[in-house]
């Protein structure tokens, strides 16, 4: 065998290593992408979930309202809380 021909031969081993070794990386990253795109549909849901919540308590907190037959001169209030109809409270017992 001739100089050149055992050359040609570690070029192609050479060049296949790098192909098992760029293929190896593109699976790497087709798996990282994957895992990425899970993890973003799992924080986009709790994000909307958390959003619900906080649309829930805003209206509670809007709905609040002070008793005007109550006594401040006694530092008595009652508060009462006025749900929505169709709007279910997040909260309490």
């Amino acid at each position: 065998m001739s100089t050149q021909g055992c050359s040609q031969e570690l070029d192609v081993a050479q060049l296949m290593r790098d192909l098992s070794d760029s293929l190896e990386r593109e699976n790497d990253l087709k798996e990282q992408l994957r895992f990425s795109e899970e993890e973003s549909k799992v924080m986009r849901k709790k994000l909307s979930d958390i959003e619900d919540e906080n649309e829930s308590l805003a209206m509670q907190v809007a709905y609040i309202s002070i008793d005007p037959s109550s006594n401040p001169s006694r530092g008595v209030y009652t508060i009462s809380w006025a749900v929505p109809k169709g709007r279910a409270w997040a909260g309490g017992s």
